[in-house]
């Protein structure tokens, strides 16, 4: 039973890794994953070397890994050993396990496995509801035995295909400004990098661990971020439009080797438009249109550029383009804009330059702004007019 224990631990600790943030908006990874296999039940056979061949391309839109994992078995002792084990994958296909060339699948056996699975799902409902999407119940179990012969050279071969689905950014009750504040036309932001995870940790369960050595092939023109894996030696070579890293693990392994491959970063979004009213009921109406741009620094922190018109409809008409660093929204908690602007005003046929200092506070939808106008030649030291309205 100790090697249910650790495979309990392992998914724990992958799923702690990739876990979103609680209560707030944040990334809700999607990996693509494979794992290292699961055996029980003994004690003399060990993983002499892995080799991990991933190789990853691009299919009708989506990004793919055809995968081939290695293991040389050996024995300290002359016995005949029967293994058995089991393979995890997430969204994994055409999985195939072979020893010696010979196919190795056998039935899954749920009546130990039906209960390491609601142990593993109650967990995670319990530490971390956020965390409880629905992927996880979804892990793909491959079974496998075989009968170990001494003597032989006793590979371990599993085979088969992932496909990797980009991260989603969360946005209900908090989020990038440029999105929270402008949702219809910014769909984009939330989409962000795939995320390929090969859990290593389960090959613990043999008696003993050598080398690990991954090959990861990709098309050149992808952003692969391979910074979290320590590998003893690391080597890369280019050839026909095709990038080749080896990574060798020899004297310790990271518990999940990852590969984020890394969305071209957008910067510029279209925004959204913005209305606003003021005095109402106090002799002093006045109204805002205006459109607002996002400039997209990262899930917390935007620019938004503010080009707006707005009038009082008796005494002058005015054109203003404000930069505003801004912060997300946090439920009850605005986000928070605060910025400079440069207002042009006309006032009885002459256009007057003046400077704006603007503070914003928005719930989504919902905004309301502050503004001090300045305009020296009209002998205007302090404007202040405040804004309720909303956005789109």
């Amino acid at each position: 039973m100790h090697h249910f224990r650790t495979l309990f631990l392992n998914l724990l600790f992958l799923m702690g890794t990739i876990g979103v943030f609680a209560n707030v908006g944040g990334v809700t990874p999607r990996p693509g994953l494979i794992g290292d296999p699961i055996v029980w039940q003994l004690t003399n056979i060990s993983v002499a070397k892995e080799e991990l061949f991933l190789r990853f391309f691009e299919r009708d839109g989506q990004k793919m890994c055809a995968f081939t994992a290695l293991y040389y078995l050996q024995s300290d002792t002359n016995q005949t050993i029967p293994v058995s084990g089991i393979f995890y994958g997430l969204r994994t296909a055409q999985t195939q396990v072979f020893f010696n060339d010979v196919p190795a699948i056998s039935a899954v056996d749920s009546s130990n496995f039906k209960k390491i699975d609601s142990l593993i799902i109650s967990a995670v409902r319990r530490d971390d509801p956020d965390a409880f999407w629905y992927d996880w119940r979804r892990l793909q179990k491959q079974a496998f035995s075989f009968v170990f012969q001494p003597g032989q050279n006793n590979v371990l071969k599993v085979t088969g295909e992932i496909t990797l689905l980009p991260t989603h950014i969360w946005y209900y009750a908090a989020g990038a400004p440029v999105y929270t504040k402008h949702p219809f036309l910014n769909k984009e932001l939330s989409k962000g990098d795939e995320i390929f995870h090969y859990l290593i940790t389960p090959i613990e369960t043999w008696k003993t661990v050598g080398t690990i050595e991954v090959h990861v092939e990709y098309p050149n023109h992808w952003k692969p971020n391979l910074g979290l894996n320590a590998a003893n030696i690391t080597q890369t070579t280019a050839k026909n439009q095709q990038i080749t890293q080896i990574l060798v693990f020899n004297d310790s392994f990271p518990p999940v080797f990852t590969i984020r491959f890394e969305k071209k970063q957008k910067h510029l979004f279209v925004g959204g438009g913005t209305l606003g009213v003021r005095g109402l009921g106090k002799g002093a109406f006045g109204t805002r249109v205006g459109w607002e741009f996002g400039w997209h620094h990262g899930s917390f922190m935007n620019t938004l550029l503010a080009v707006d018109y707005e009038t009082d409809y008796r005494n002058y008409h005015q054109f203003c383009v404000t930069a505003m660093p801004s912060s997300p929204w946090f439920g009850f908690w605005p986000g928070v804009g605060a910025g400079i602007g440069v207002p042009v005003r006309l006032v009885n046929q002459q256009l007057y330059v003046g400077t704006r200092l603007r503070l914003d506070l928005s719930w989504g939808l919902f905004n309301l702004n502050f503004n001090w106008d300045f305009f020296p030649k009209l002998g205007i030291e302090g404007q202040y007019t405040r804004y309720w309205g909303g956005s789109f």
